[in-house]
């Protein structure tokens, strides 16, 4: 039996699921976005693949002061806060840190913290750096999210973006980032918010 998340991680998983950090967010939700970050290898995928990425994150946290960060990961904590703060990500003395077990008997360990919006690109950089081999790098998976607000975005490598908020905000997003959606997924977001 797995412990209750503290509450910073417990503010996401009541917005929006206790299988929110599970792989393939976008196909387990029926409104959600699928954004292309077009990674590509070398220097350029990356500042590709960051543009995009922070252009998605501005567009969706628009207004707000703070988002929460999580990173999970199957290591230990130790070296990945070290890697988040070489990425710029400096994690309070306050950061939640919890642990839960898989079912395939490896343990997933989490630590989230509260970062101002300005700390965004860092956290962005950390979640995909990694799979370009650009460094400094992490190898945690990255969520931001404003779960007051219903929104929280997954950068799941240099590839792609899976985005969750309200339906409105969703189709805003989809209307004006529409040149940003992963093509081959276009026709489900279509499907939910094309009209």
């Amino acid at each position: 039996m797995n412990p209750a998340p503290p509450p910073l991680i417990s503010s996401v998983t009541a917005a929006f699921g206790d299988d929110v950090f599970e792989p393939a967010l976008f196909h387990r939700r029926r409104f959600a976005l699928r954004f292309d970050l077009g990674g590509a290898l070398g220097v350029e995928g990356f500042v590709r693949s960051f543009d995009r990425g922070r252009e998605i994150l501005t567009s969706l946290f628009a207004g707000r002061d703070e988002v929460v960060l999580v990173v999970s990961t199957y290591r230990d904590l130790a070296p990945l806060r070290g890697e988040l703060a070489d990425c710029g990500v400096r994690l309070g003395a306050a950061a939640e840190t919890w642990s839960r077990s898989e079912p395939d008997d490896r343990r997933q360990t989490f630590v989230a913290d509260r970062i101002p919006v300005a700390a965004i690109p860092m956290a962005l950089w950390a979640a995909i750096a990694a799979e370009i081999g650009v460094r400094p790098r992490s190898s945690g998976k990255v969520f931001l999210a404003a779960p007051e607000h219903e929104m929280l975005a997954h950068p799941y490598d240099d590839r792609g973006m899976d985005v969750l908020a309200p339906r409105d905000h969703l189709a805003q997003l989809y209307r004006d980032l529409s040149h940003l959606l992963l093509d081959h997924e276009r026709a489900r977001m279509d499907a939910a918010f094309a009209g």
